[in-house]
């Protein structure tokens, strides 16, 4: 009786185990180009349901973002100020499953072929099931005049 009922614990330990596990080495990184991530603070939530790829340029472009994205967000009218003179925000969504995961961002402009690319690789720690999504949100340099604008996302 002890081995049958052993038998029938011992798979749901052994899940509950490989979702514990610490996954070091694990953090978030910001590279390249990237002055910073921008935080929507309470409004993380309306600001996620970016689907693919978002670049945002100027006041013009935020507000509009805000109205179609943020609108019932009541922080919406608090969130941080962006120097749209040397910044844009970019998002980048990403989905996933996994116990644990560390996203890390990168901007690099390639000068000689004037590609302006903005990449997250999304490392990803056991298989629990666990849902993450998160569109990466980061603010960049302005894209130059006559680069072209390209964003990957890379799991491992």
């Amino acid at each position: 009786m002890k081995n049958l009922l052993f038998a029938a614990i011992l798979p749901g330990l052994l899940i509950a185990a490989a979702c514990e596990q610490p996954c070091s080495g694990l953090e978030d990184s910001n590279r390249g180009a990237i002055a910073g991530s921008y935080d929507f603070g309470t409004c993380f939530f309306y600001a996620n349901s970016l689907q693919g790829e978002q670049l945002i340029r100027n006041a013009t472009e935020f507000s509009n973002f805000k109205q179609n994205f943020l609108k019932n967000c009541p922080d919406s009218g608090r969130l941080p100020a962006i120097d749209f003179s040397r910044h844009m925000l970019i998002g980048l969504n990403t989905q996933t499953t996994a116990c644990n995961l560390a996203y890390d961002r990168e901007i690099l402009l390639d000068t000689a072929a004037k590609v302006y690319k903005y990449t997250v690789v999304v490392q990803r720690c056991g298989e629990c099931g666990t849902k993450f999504r998160d569109p990466n949100w980061v603010l960049g340099p302005q894209l130059p005049a006559g680069y072209r604008f390209e964003a990957a996302v890379r799991y491992e």
